[in-house]
C-alpha cells in the first residue's frame, strides 16, 4: 500500500510542523519529560506522594505496554509496513502496538490532572502533542496511540489507587489533652 504512504506524505508534510512534531516525538523518548517531572515532584516533601503516583503509573504502563504487549502483538510500524525509508526521526526499534510515548504521556497526564490543577493545561498540551507526533512522524498507527492512551490512563488509576491504599489514615480527632 505505498499509495497510503504517499498520501500521508502529501497531506501531513509541512516544514514547521515537521520540526515541531519531530521535536515532540523526541521529547517523549523514554518518557524523559515525565520522568523529569517525577524527579522534581519526588524531591519536594509536599509533592512526594504525587511523584510516587507518577512514577508507579509510568512504570506500570512501561511494563505492560513495552515489555508484555508489544512482544505479544508484534505489529510492524507504519513506515515498515508501507516501505517508507525517510523519516523525520531516527527509526525506533521494536513493535508498534501500543504506543509507549502515548502510554507514558497519558499515565502522567492522568495523575497530574487528578492531583494538580495548576499543571492541567500544559500537561494536557504536552501529552496530546507527544501522542499525535507519533502518528505524524509515521512510526505509529492511530490505533497504537489510542491503545497507549487507554493503557496509560488505566495504569494511572491503578497507581493512584495503590498509593492511596497505603496512605496512613488520619484520626478524626486528636487525643492530645494537655
Amino acid at each position: 500500500m505505498p499509495d497510503q504512504a504517499m498520501l500521508h506524505t502529501a497531506f501531513f508534510s509541512c516544514g514547521i510542523l515537521d520540526v515541531l512534531m519531530a521535536s515532540f516525538s523526541l521529547i517523549g523518548n523514554s518518557g524523559f519529560l515525565w520522568l523529569l517531572a517525577t524527579l522534581l515532584l519526588l524531591l519536594d516533601k509536599r509533592t512526594r506522594r504525587q511523584g510516587l503516583m507518577l512514577f508507579f503509573a509510568i512504570a506500570l504502563a512501561y511494563v505492560i505496554g513495552n515489555v508484555i504487549v508489544k512482544d505479544l502483538v508484534m505489529r510492524p510500524r507504519p513506515f515498515q509496513q508501507y516501505g517508507v525509508m525517510e523519516l523525520l526521526i531516527p527509526p525506533p526499534p521494536g513493535s508498534s502496538f501500543p504506543s509507549g510515548h502515548a502510554s507514558s504521556s497519558f499515565a502522567a497526564l492522568t495523575v497530574l490532572y487528578a492531583t494538580n490543577r495548576k499543571v492541567r493545561i500544559p500537561a494536557s498540551a504536552y501529552a496530546l502533542l507527544i501522542a499525535f507526533s507519533r502518528v505524524y512522524v509515521f512510526v505509529h498507527f492511530p490505533s497504537d496511540v489510542l491503545a497507549g492512551t487507554l493503557l496509560g490512563c488505566g495504569c494511572a488509576y491503578a497507581a493512584m489507587a495503590l498509593i492511596r491504599r497505603f496512605d496512613t489514615p488520619r484520626p478524626l480527632y486528636s487525643m492530645d489533652v494537655t
